[in-house]
Parts: C-alpha cells; sequence; structure tokens
C-alpha cells in the first residue's frame, strides 16, 4: 500500500508565513515594517524574467495548438472558452464594484510605482490601436505588457501555421521557446519557494500598521469569489441544459463528482480523469468530443481564475486608494482574458499570473503576496469554477456537432465506451 506523503508543500508553508506574521505584527506593531524589504526583494525577482515569462508561455500554448485544433471543433471550443472566461472576469468586475473588499484597507505603506498607472488613452480607436504595437522591442523593453500578449497570440498562430506546412513535421522555433519557457519556469520554481517568507513580511507590515482590516479584506475577497462561483455555475448550467435541449435541474448533480475532487485537489490535471467521465457517462457528451475539449480546458478555461482576478484587481486599487475607471476595468477583463492563454505551470502559478496582471494594468504588484494569504481557500474554488465549466462547455460543443446524446444525459441509455463518435454512430 502506498504511503500518504505528508511532507512540507508551498501551500503549508504559504499558511505558516501568513501565521508568524500574524503574530510578528500584532506583537511589534509599527515596528514590523522593518521585514517589509523581504517582500520587495520576492517581487523584483519574481519581476526580472516577466516579459519572456509572458511571451514564451502564451507563444508556445497557442503554437502547440495543431491546424485540427484551429479548425471548426477548435475555434468553436476556444470561443466558448474565451466568452465564458470574459463573463468570469465581468463577474469579478460587478461584484468587486458592489462588494468592495479593498474599501477601508490602506495598504499605501508598500512600495508602488504610480508612473506605471495606465494612462488615459483617448477614443474607442485609440483604445484599440493602443492594444497593437508597431515595435514589439520597444513594447518589450517598456514593460508594455499588454501589446506583448497580444503580438505574442499572433506570433503563436503563425508558429502554429509554419510547423503545419513542413515536410518533417517538425517545428524547431516551437521546441527553442519551449526550452526557454522551460528554464524561464524553473527560475520561477525556484524563486516562487520564498513565498512563504513573502507573505510573512507583508502580512507581518500589514498587520502591524493596519491591524485586522486586513484579514476582513481577505474574508470578503474569498466571499466574493464563492458566491461569484455559485452564480456563474448556477447560470451556465442552466443556460448550457436549456440550449442542449435538457432539464437544467439534473446538470448539477452531474457535475457533483467532479465539483468535489477539483475543490479537495485544487488541481485541475487531477480533477481530468473525472472530469472526462462526467462528459461521457453522466452529460452525454461523445467520447470524440470530450476528449478534445476536456483537456483544452485544462489551460484555456479561467472563468474561475478571471473572477479572481478581476475581484483582486479591483480590491488592490481599493486598497491603495487608486481611483479606477470604466477603461481601466475593461483592461483587467482585456488583460486577464488574454492571459488565459498562457500557463504557469509551477506551484502558486495561479498568484504568479495575478503579479503579472496586477503591474501589467498598474497596480502594485504587493496586492499579490497580501491575497495569497487567503489563497489555500481561493485557489480551490477556481479550480471548482473552472473545471465544471469544462464540462458545460463540452456539453455545447458536442450539441452543435451533433455529438449530444440527451438519452444519456436523461438515464435512459447506458454509455457505451465502444462508440467513440455519436454523429457517425462510431
Amino acid at each position: 500500500m502506498q504511503k500518504k506523503k505528508s511532507g512540507y508543500t508551498l501551500t503549508k508553508g504559504v499558511m505558516i508565513g501568513a501565521v508568524l506574521g500574524l503574530v510578528f505584527g500584532l506583537v511589534l506593531g509599527d515596528k514590523a515594517s522593518n521585514v517589509s524589504f523581504l517582500g520587495t526583494l520576492f517581487l523584483r525577482l519574481i519581476n526580472m524574467p516577466l516579459i519572456l515569462l509572458i511571451m514564451c508561455a502564451v507563444m508556445e500554448a497557442v503554437g502547440s495548438l495543431s491546424m485540427k485544433e484551429l479548425g471548426k471543433i477548435g475555434v468553436q471550443t476556444i470561443a466558448l472558452f474565451a466568452m465564458t472566461s470574459a463573463a468570469g472576469g465581468i463577474f469579478g468586475l460587478i461584484l468587486g464594484n458592489v462588494i468592495q473588499p479593498g474599501a477601508g484597507l490602506d495598504m499605501s505603506m508598500f512600495e508602488y510605482d504610480a508612473s506605471m498607472t495606465i494612462a488615459d488613452n483617448g477614443g474607442l480607436t485609440d483604445q484599440i490601436l493602443n492594444y497593437f504595437s508597431n515595435n514589439i522591442f520597444n513594447s518589450m523593453s517598456s514593460g508594455d505588457n499588454l501589446k506583448c500578449v497580444i503580438a505574442s497570440i499572433l506570433l503563436g498562430v503563425a508558429l502554429s501555421i509554419y510547423g503545419s506546412k513542413r515536410e518533417d513535421g517538425k517545428n524547431p522555433v516551437l521546441a527553442a521557446i519551449k526550452e526557454v519557457n522551460k528554464v524561464v519556469m524553473t527560475y520561477v520554481s525556484i524563486v516562487i519557494q520564498a513565498l512563504p517568507v513573502a507573505i510573512f513580511s507583508f502580512v507581518a507590515t500589514g498587520i502591524g500598521i493596519v491591524g485586522s482590516q486586513l484579514f476582513m479584506a481577505l474574508i470578503k475577497l474569498v466571499g466574493a469569489n464563492a458566491l461569484g462561483m455559485i452564480l456563474m455555475t448556477s447560470i451556465f448550467g442552466t443556460l448550457t441544459a436549456l440550449f442542449c435541449g435538457v432539464n437544467p435541474a439534473k446538470i448539477f448533480g452531474k457535475l457533483t463528482e467532479t465539483a468535489l475532487v477539483a475543490f479537495v485537489s485544487a488541481s485541475s490535471a487531477v480533477t481530468l480523469p473525472t472530469k472526462l467521465d462526467c462528459a461521457k457517462k453522466k452529460l452525454g457528451v461523445s467520447p470524440r468530443i470530450a476528449n478534445f475539449v476536456c483537456p483544452m480546458g485544462m489551460s484555456m478555461n479561467c472563468d474561475g481564475a478571471l473572477l479572481f482576478f478581476t475581484l483582486s484587481c479591483l480590491m488592490v486599487a481599493q486598497a491603495f486608494g487608486i481611483t479606477v475607471t470604466t477603461g481601466d476595468q475593461v483592461n483587467y477583463v482585456l488583460f486577464s482574458t488574454a492571459m488565459s492563454f498562457a500557463v504557469i505551470t509551477v506551484p502558486g502559478g495561479g498568484l504568479v499570473m495575478l503579479g503579472i496582471i496586477l503591474q501589467a494594468v498598474g497596480l502594485p504588484a504587493a496586492g499579490m503576496v497580501i491575497i495569497s494569504a487567503a489563497d489555500f481557500i481561493l485557489g480551490p474554488i477556481r479550480t471548482l469554477n473552472n473545471n465544471i465549466d469544462d464540462n458545460m462547455v463540452a456539453m455545447a460543443v458536442a450539441k452543435m456537432n451533433g455529438e449530444f446524446s440527451a438519452d444519456i444525459y436523461n438515464g435512459t441509455k447506458e454509455f457505451d465506451p465502444n462508440v467513440f463518435s455519436y454523429h457517425t454512430g462510431g
């Protein structure tokens, strides 16, 4: 029998760092700010390969798509993932403005470069033009991350097309980018191990100066994320069932097992087998569609993450007393959605992504470390949301391609593992 692992994990380290920071801040009060430099050092180390991290991750993700995946079913799947992700961002903005988790919290004691704040970009046409770079190297050197992401998506598409046209089937450029990405990820995986120290530093400083207000803000953030997840799941589930012509009341019970595994494991990789079984055996999705959509959802469906990112952006802006315009909030959703193409496959990758997004939209990256003190519960909520919505997207794609079985969904027919496609009969 395999022994259960019980050693140190980054999650445990984060919780220990938060608790020690709480005690340190309560005992020393204002003097606890003397350790804030540790958190600032961590942020600078994380930020150092920022542009490489963004561009390599996005180009690898998009460039790895085959021409088949960029075809009809692929376009449908990616479009639905982009729509659900953007919807998650919009839910985050609504809840962030209503609940205001950062209101009344003064975090101005942390280092913040006000010059990074997004400037007014004029009218709609100017705003659209501002998303595209006329010189990628200038955008990289100036830290204009949004332009770099858009350029990376376009270059990733070009990489995919280039690879498909080579007679040998190889793509040496994509292979080189993957190797660079591995080096950057190795660096990030080393630096991220210092996250508990950074959390200790920022929590101690925050508690020492603003006291219990910090924890009340984090409780409101967790509550807003949980509420957003419930609302999104309820609305998406109902709309998906109605689109497929089946009873909406049944869909939530069928998703229970996937939801439990996702929440307990906080891992999309661990949840994938359960999610696939659910799609095929309970939701009536053909293996042809389920085997394509569900794995792709691990990296491309980020509605739970977008909910978290936009909520966190608003919380940080509120906590630092930064005035946020409607245009700024649109940027939060657009940049977070664009970054959903990238996959940061290291422990704490979601938090690293949040730090990238905060800086890219002109907000203090210190907010990422503060929020990470509650990520032990925010992470499972994100994972649950992402994975159950993967199954809903699989249902919608199956319906659009004649690959959905209402009989299996309704329980009047058993799933047959020997039938691959319902459209062709096998």
